[in-house]
């Protein structure tokens, strides 16, 4: 079973700080796009007569692909730390 990274050591510290990037990028990514395409139609929709609530449903899914994001990445560390992983 691996072993916990050290987090007192800078270099195993700095290590451990870029796996954490690389987990549920696709997710954050996804979430990010998402919401700035949801910006753009808040944005738009006065100038293009659409209602109020089309761009809640693109920002809605945003938010909760943020809150999945997190979720993954709180699960992982957890994991991590206990050396399940």
């Amino acid at each position: 079973m691996p072993q916990p990274p050290d987090l007192e050591d800078p270099v195993q510290r700095a290590a451990y700080r870029q796996e954490l990037r690389g987990v549920a990028r696709g997710l954050r990514t996804s979430a990010l796009g998402l919401a700035v395409i949801g910006a753009g139609i808040a944005f738009a929709a006065p100038f293009l007569g659409l209602p109020r609530w089309v761009p809640m449903l693109v920002i809605g899914p945003a938010v909760m692909l943020i809150v999945t994001g997190v979720a993954v990445r709180t699960r992982y560390h957890r994991n991590r730390m206990r050396g399940d992983l």
